[in-house]
């Protein structure tokens, strides 16, 4: 609400996915009991509206969980040619045989562009790592063509409330890598790798930030981008990624204990300290 009321543009930026922004929006809304637009929500998976014009008509591969959700999602991003890895399984279901297909498989395989794959879309680490590792995996060296793989799978680590970090969905990725070059002796090249760290969704959150600014205030310039965030290898590292106008502010009150280095512009207690570091830096006429 402090944001809002002083007219500062502002965007909330999780790794999370699997869901539209519309319902993160929401669900925010009532946590933090504050109005939160949906243009406001950028998941792992939001910059991925960008591939439209390249993939609205090709046949794409869909990796994740809860697929009844994953396929609205990039539907409604204009990418409507979709097939499920649990499609994918039911089609071809001695593709993983250690997993019985529900139903006792037998999808039409005509019934899907299998062979014309033109890309993978990791959207979310999927619940099923060893099919979904294999069909990946296949999918990729059958095609006559190089398929890019799309991955907002990103976090290694985030913080919960038990003793230890958790691993993240970002540690599917890193077992499709390692699984690659232990069989071709070096890493899948072809991939676009989606939020924090990566620069493609710093600079998709920079583009939002600066027509918000432009729609509401024409005629103050954004001096400054700030990061708030607990993860010095996400946030942090993200933002002095990005460089430009960004610049970041580590919290105390997630994963990082205030143990180890750090690349922070600022290392404070909470957000609330993070705000007030900031207008102590830029007052607005």
């Amino acid at each position: 609400s402090y944001l809002s009321e002083k007219g500062i543009p502002h965007v909330f930026m999780t790794n999370g996915g699997g869901s539209t922004e519309k319902i993160k929006a929401q669900s925010m809304s009532e946590l933090l009991d504050v109005r939160i637009d949906e243009s406001q929500i950028v998941l792992g998976h939001t910059p991925m509206r960008n591939l439209r014009e390249k993939h609205m008509d090709d046949s794409v591969l869909i990796v994740g969980k809860h697929y009844e959700k994953l396929s609205p999602i990039l539907h409604e991003y204009g990418i409507k040619n979709t097939i499920t890895t649990e499609e994918y399984h039911q089609a071809r279901p001695n593709s993983y045989s250690d997993l019985k297909v529900e139903g006792g498989g037998g999808m039409e395989e005509e019934l899907l562009d299998i062979e014309g794959i033109k890309a993978i879309f990791c959207m979310t680490d999927p619940l099923f790592w060893g099919r979904d590792l294999q069909i990946m995996y296949d999918v990729v060296v059958d095609s006559a063509h190089e398929v890019p793989i799309y991955s907002a799978c990103a976090d290694l680590l985030y913080s919960s409330d038990y003793h230890h970090p958790r691993f993240g969905n970002g540690s599917f990725r890193y077992a499709f890598d390692a699984l690659y070059e232990a069989v071709h002796g070096e890493k899948y090249s072809n991939q676009v790798l989606y939020g924090k760290p990566n620069k493609i969704s710093y600079d998709y959150v920079e583009q939002l930030l600066l027509l918000d600014q432009k729609h509401h205030d024409p005629h103050h310039q954004i001096e400054a981008i700030y990061m708030i965030g607990d993860n010095p290898e996400t946030d942090i590292s993200g933002a002095r990624l990005a460089g430009g106008k960004w610049r970041s502010i580590l919290t105390l009150s997630g994963l990082f204990s205030g143990e180890g280095e750090h690349h922070a512009d600022a290392l404070v207690s909470d957000v609330n300290e993070a705000l007030a570091f900031i207008e102590s830096r830029h007052k607005r006429s």
